[in-house]
């Protein structure tokens, strides 16, 4: 075989095995942008539609940006065009994406922390099931796990997550809150307790006798041990 036929052989192997990886890091790059976006939508459903730092939940102008330049320049075939502006576009991806997780494993935090102190405070009362506490415990744990499923829509499961998270985690927490403080509710002891499940302490010297009556009745002898011994 001629050296020049040989030659432009292996400059068409090396073009083809580099386009397949240009396609396969593009692949990538469009899959993490979508697991960004709905971290996003599972977090602002978390937070109540309140923002914070992350604006709107979705890339940014600049990472959209990016995003058509790699597509316009990977549908016109200039691959190395391509492969220059695509390592930028994944890094600004996965910058975005760490931002999004750092805000939900901070959300992730305080349900837990609250979820703790409505267990504590349930092992006491016994008033929820203990497999109800733990399914929202593993909801919890889980909620900086997503995946992009290819079979359905993308705005399909964006509004999945979304009603996911409200129904499972948001709203259960509220049942499950409401739930353990019908015997507090409308009393002196109610503030106290609230303050309990929130990791706070309650001293003897501020409660009055019928609020300490209160707290000893509703939540038994060793919470009672626990006010007397201060």
């Amino acid at each position: 075989m001629p050296i020049s036929e040989l030659e432009r052989q292996l400059e068409a192997y090396y073009e083809q095995h580099r386009n397949q990886q240009l396609a396969s890091r593009l692949e990538d790059a469009v899959q993490t942008m979508r697991k960004t976006v709905l971290l996003g939508a599972r977090f602002e459903e978390l937070s109540g539609g309140k923002k914070s730092n992350i604006e709107g939940f979705s890339p940014s102008d600049e990472t959209v940006q990016k995003v058509e330049q790699v597509k316009t320049a990977w549908e016109s075939n200039q691959f190395d065009r391509t492969e220059d502006k695509l390592t930028g576009l994944t890094e600004a991806l996965d910058e975005e994406e760490q931002r999004i997780r750092g805000e939900i494993q901070g959300v992730k935090h305080k349900l837990s922390s609250h979820l703790k102190g409505l267990n504590s405070l349930n092992q006491r009362t016994n008033r929820i099931p203990p497999d109800r506490i733990r399914i929202i415990e593993e909801e919890i744990e889980d909620l900086d796990e997503v995946s992009y499923q290819t079979d359905k829509q993308f705005s399909e499961q964006e509004q999945s997550i979304r009603k996911q998270v409200r129904q499972n985690v948001v709203i259960e927490l509220e049942n499950i809150e409401n739930k353990l403080m019908e015997p507090f509710r409308g009393s002196g002891a109610e503030e106290h307790v609230r303050s309990l499940i929130s990791g706070g302490s309650v001293q003897l010297s501020s409660l009055s006798d019928k609020e300490i009556d209160e707290l000893q009745g509703s939540l038994g002898a060793h919470l009672s041990l626990q006010l007397r011994g201060e």
